[in-house]
């Protein structure tokens, strides 16, 4: 704020029923002054909305995690095609669905109703073995929508409204009658995806995704309710943070609607994105009962890092270290190159000044803080750590180990 990086910025900090710090400053998008109370856009988690939604028909022996496409939606994805690409609806919840993505999805005559880019995400097919990939891809929000659509009988906003929030009594979160707040941000859309924003379409909103607003004080609520087992029951959440795996054993770091996260083994997760010029995380720890919500008014605000150095004074932990060592040019070269995990490779590369930058397809670019002895952590984030394996007398190295928050992986470098 001070810098002038953010017009404006609110952050709700409650441990328990006490609320520590409940503040906004500046103004949000539209000339609103940033406040708690402050209604503003939050199509960004419409998504994991829509994933709640599904597991709450689960419960109710409506819908099962199990049941493929064909079975659900036998129009648009018929059985003599789609009986032989098993996607199930935990694919569609885990982005492991392989389903082509939403801007590839778009019809070329323009029309965005739900049965129609239903039917176009149906003709592109898939672009990898369901279970073989973990990568986001609104493709699988809107065919799980429609899928609610069609079980529960009611539009997606209905079904969120009736299932989710009426049993939560949150006055000022929903879809708007009178219209949305007047808007001028930057119209970019993000969501918050394995502790990462990634890019998403924006102006296509089957679901009236636009329309969906909160406070950041009502988003604070919203994710304790469900660690308290107020929207789904307590073996359902316990399902949905179960660590997931693709099919050769690799860690994802989402599972039904949720981002996993993890603070010196304190467990919870998280919910955010971006759209119309704001950005939204919120984080829940259920055992230590700790709840962050931040708003910012930036399309790419970090607002990740700000979270978990909150999180750790409110559970009165240190903060994490941030002393850089200088890399050796001889050790840049040792580390540079590519490395594959699952379906997903990685490009290591360093610049001229030493800075060392990994990328990837679905995460973007990194800029990683060397520690010494071949490890780095992220520098946006220093809870994503990084090992390169060098053997002894090598002149590269063979693997790179990741610790994301507590998940663990390797990728093997690869020519």
């Amino acid at each position: 704020m001070e810098t002038g990086r953010l017009e404006g910025l609110v952050v709700v900090v409650q441990v328990g029923d006490t609320v520590l710090l409940e503040r906004g400053w500046g103004r949000l998008p539209g000339s609103e002054l940033a406040a708690p109370d402050t209604l503003f856009r939050a199509e960004a988690l419409v998504e994991p909305l829509v994933g709640w939604t599904a597991m709450h028909l689960a419960e109710a022996d409506s819908l099962s995690e199990e049941s493929m496409l064909h079975q659900l939606l036998p129009g648009p994805f018929p059985e003599e095609s789609w009986a032989k690409r098993p996607v199930t609806v935990q694919h569609l919840m885990n982005h492991t669905s392989g389903l082509i993505g939403w801007a590839s999805s778009l019809p070329s005559d323009g029309k965005v109703t739900t049965e129609s880019l239903v039917l176009r995400v149906a003709e592109l097919g898939i672009e990898s073995e369901p279970g073989s990939c973990f990568d986001y891809s609104e493709s699988n929000g809107l065919v799980l929508g429609a899928i609610v659509e069609k079980v529960s009988g009611m539009s997606v906003a209905n079904a969120v409204q009736a299932r989710v929030l009426a049993r939560l009594e949150l006055e000022d979160t929903g879809w708007t009658s009178d219209g949305p707040p007047k808007n001028t941000g930057d119209h970019g859309a993000a969501r918050e995806f394995a502790g990462q924003l990634v890019d998403a379409p924006e102006g296509v909103h089957p679901f009236a995704e636009d329309q969906f607003c909160s406070t950041t004080a009502d988003l604070a609520a919203l994710l304790r309710a469900l660690g308290q087992g107020k929207v789904v029951r307590k073996s359902t959440l316990e399902k949905m943070l179960t660590e997931r795996t693709l099919n050769g054993g690799a860690p994802i770091g989402v599972g039904y609607g949720l981002n996993f996260a993890s603070i010196d083994e304190v467990d919870g997760f998280s919910i955010g994105g971006s759209a119309e010029g704001t950005t939204i995380h919120v984080a829940h720890y259920p055992e230590s009962d700790v709840t962050i919500a931040c708003l910012a008014a930036h399309p790419e605000a970090a607002l990740i890092p700000l979270e978990r150095d909150l999180t750790r004074l409110a559970l009165g932990l240190a903060l994490p270290g941030a002393t850089n060592v200088l890399l050796p040019p001889e050790d840049a070269m040792k580390v540079k190159g590519r490395y594959q995990v699952g379906c997903t490779t990685l490009e290591v590369s360093v610049q001229k000044d030493g800075t060392v930058v990994l990328a990837s397809a679905d995460a973007g670019e990194r800029v990683l803080d060397y520690r010494g002895a071949f490890q780095f952590v992220a520098h946006s984030d220093g809870d994503v750590r990084f090992e390169f394996v060098v053997p002894e007398g090598g002149d590269h190295a063979t693997v790179l180990r990741m610790n994301d928050h507590g998940r663990y992986s390797e990728a093997i470098r690869v020519p």
